[in-house]
């Protein structure tokens, strides 16, 4: 049983439980499950870091096969207080997004 996000809803997960890509896959009751353990892992992560905002990347969101819509409605499916819920976002930064968020912390520490 997969325990990390990475090998329940990637691009390398899709491919290697399905065995194909997932701009191949039309099947939506798939994307739901796939748009569920994203949640679950946002929910959970969000019960201890408290976040204002989730800012969601990877190859399935980019294209389309993940729509961020899907994540946040399981989301809120789980959550106790939905209004409580953070923003739930698409990346836009691509691969640059760790260093550009390496970026802003340093800014915030070193001030």
């Amino acid at each position: 049983v997969p325990t990390e996000a990475e090998n329940l809803v990637s691009g390398k997960a899709i491919r290697k439980r399905y065995g194909k890509p997932g701009e191949e896959i039309h099947d939506p009751a798939i994307w739901k499950e796939c748009a569920r353990y994203a949640a679950l892992t946002l929910h959970n992560t969000m019960l201890f870091l408290l976040p204002d905002k989730i800012v969601i990347g990877g190859s399935l969101v980019k294209d389309g096969s993940l729509p961020v819509e899907d994540i946040e409605l399981r989301l809120a499916e789980l959550s106790r207080n939905p209004r409580a819920l953070p923003e739930v976002a698409h990346g836009t930064l691509g691969e640059s997004a760790g260093l550009h968020g390496a970026q802003a912390y340093a800014r915030i520490v070193l001030k």
